[in-house]
């Protein structure tokens, strides 16, 4: 069952960004980015009260999840949509999907975050995802 989700999720993702190109033609990233997250927004904010006590929401770090919460899914997904339309969904889903190997890689560095053998067997398999 597991790996009929999976696939009903790559299906998903596929096709969303088939979809997106397509909307490309007639529109701009700008808009697309704007639509997609404010529909986001909406269902996430509906849904919020039957997961999160809205007492949670009044502490005073919520202010840099919200700013958090703008500004990263806002520049990434308007930069994807202006890759996609201007290099096609072939060459720039690819490169976005690899953010996982980059990820790792930089905790490596940056965060000097040991490599076990579950962090090189999950960028390895992501490397070869992307390569076939």
């Amino acid at each position: 069952m597991a790996e009929y989700f999976a696939l009903q999720a790559a299906l998903g993702f596929a096709i969303s960004h088939i979809l997106i190109r397509r909307g490309l033609v007639t529109s701009n990233a700008v808009t697309g980015s704007f639509i997609s997250l404010g529909m986001t927004a909406l269902i996430l904010w509906l849904l919020l009260p039957f997961f999160i006590p809205l007492s949670h929401l009044w502490t005073p770090a919520v202010w840099y999840f919200l700013a958090a919460g703008l500004f990263a899914p806002g520049l990434g997904r308007t930069l994807t949509y202006v890759g996609i339309e201007r290099v096609g969904v072939a060459r720039s889903v690819p490169i976005s999907n690899s953010s996982p190997m980059f990820a790792s890689i930089l905790a490596v560095f940056l965060l000097e975050e040991l490599w076990t053998l579950q962090n090189f067997l999950g960028t390895t398999f992501v490397i070869l995802g992307i390569a076939v």
